[in-house]
């Protein structure tokens, strides 16, 4: 068994290719109820150590001074808790297994997910920061971590194929949560598997890309953008990003399970099929500021601590666009405008896509108006497409 604590963490050090991973909660119920048993911290340890001697000589003392309906009761007290616990983690066990929860481990904490919409795509049930993990435990098929007492799930199990990759992962964003210089130099990226179905999805659902751009000296998050001209079946480009559902948004867990309110986004921008989409004229100021538009926003909605959905507002900080636009509405992409696109990534990552409309001031003052445009005619956004932007 390896056991992991803050101080075990003191020497490690992050290599920088880190992943998040998934991990399938524990499927065998007696290795799940065996694991809650025998893996015990030291304080529960003791505890049980002294509770049962005391109770045990509390019960042949009554039995030997004649109370032996005492003894009886406190043998039933004792057993009724223990089968109470056992039947409180059989149900969990059942509950998890049966709705098919894993595991989500990540650089902002743990999350149980469970698939909706017939399994199209994930949201998360409970979720913990590293900062409220108090040790982890791994052995050959499984592990345990062990949150505090404050935190919404006190412990997460998983299954695990590959502890020596567990171990890294939980070491490294246990360390930068801990240690948050250590975390400056790490950059959130895609996993190539990710990144090859996000491409893939992408190209069957709005088209084929024609030009990549990926970013050279990312930050915090590494966002590409990739383009899609237009074709017979789109009479308009399309600029997506690549990397942004990297992280997730910090969009209240009450929202995601309620009303689905996606947690993590692609951005898109759509242009008219007349504009100009070589390399030279994109990394111009004429036809080149949705590039920009599109980063910059990126990185706001790359914010774990904000989240932006359909029909959200942001203003446009100066410079980045022509000075009539003000600021972005937040769509669906098109042709589906007011319908979330979402696609599910071999990590478990479920990404959603979300278009930004520049708006002008006046659009700023009535955009509930516009909004309301929007969704009466599916086709209002492509009509003024040509005469917006």
């Amino acid at each position: 068994m390896i056991n992991i604590t803050p101080k075990s963490l003191a020497d490690w050090t992050i290599a920088g290719d880190e992943k998040d991973l998934r991990q399938e909660f524990v499927k065998d119920r007696r290795t799940f109820l065996k694991a809650y048993w025998s893996d015990r911290s030291p304080a529960q340890v003791l505890t049980l150590y002294v509770m049962i001697p005391i109770v045990v000589i509390t019960i042949i003392a009554s039995i030997i001074f004649g109370f032996f309906t005492k003894a009886l009761i406190l043998l039933l007290t004792f057993l009724v808790y223990f089968m109470r616990s056992q039947k409180t983690m059989e149900k969990y066990h059942d509950l998890f297994e049966g709705n098919e929860v894993s595991l989500m481990i990540e650089s902002t904490g743990l999350y149980y997910v469970m698939p909706v919409s017939g399994g199209s795509f994930n949201i998360p049930l409970v979720h913990s920061s590293w900062k409220e993990v108090r040790r982890a435990h791994i052995y050959v098929d499984h592990a345990i971590i062990y949150t505090g007492r404050r935190s919404s799930c006190s412990m997460y199990f998983m299954r695990t194929d590959n502890p020596k990759v567990l171990e890294k992962t939980i070491r490294s964003y246990w360390k930068m949560a801990l240690f948050p210089e250590e975390a400056e130099k790490f950059v959130r990226s895609y996993s190539n598997e990710d990144k090859a179905a996000m491409k893939e999805f992408v190209e069957r659902k709005y088209g084929t890309i024609t030009s990549y751009w990926s970013e050279k000296n990312p930050e915090y998050v590494k966002t590409d953008i990739a383009l899609i001209p237009a074709d017979g079946k789109r009479n308009y480009h399309t600029l997506c990003t690549i990397g942004c559902g990297t992280l997730r948004m910090g969009v209240p867990l009450k929202l995601q399970q309620e009303d689905r309110v996606p947690d993590r986004v692609e951005l898109m921008i759509h242009l008219p099929s007349g504009w100009k989409t070589d390399n030279e004229s994109l990394g111009g100021q004429v036809y080149g500021w949705p590039v920009g538009l599109l980063g910059q926003t990126a990185s706001v909605v790359e914010d774990p601590d904000d989240w932006y959905g359909w029909g959200q507002t942001l203003g446009i900080e100066e410079g980045l666009a022509p000075d009539n636009f003000q600021g972005i509405l937040f769509l669906c992409p098109l042709p589906e405008v007011d319908k979330y696109t979402r696609v599910t990534l071999p990590s478990g990552k479920s990404v959603a896509f979300l278009q930004i409309f520049p708006l002008t001031k006046e659009d700023m003052e009535h955009v509930e108006e516009l909004k309301q445009n929007i969704s009466n005619d599916p086709n209002f956004v492509e009509k003024v497409l040509e005469n917006r932007i």
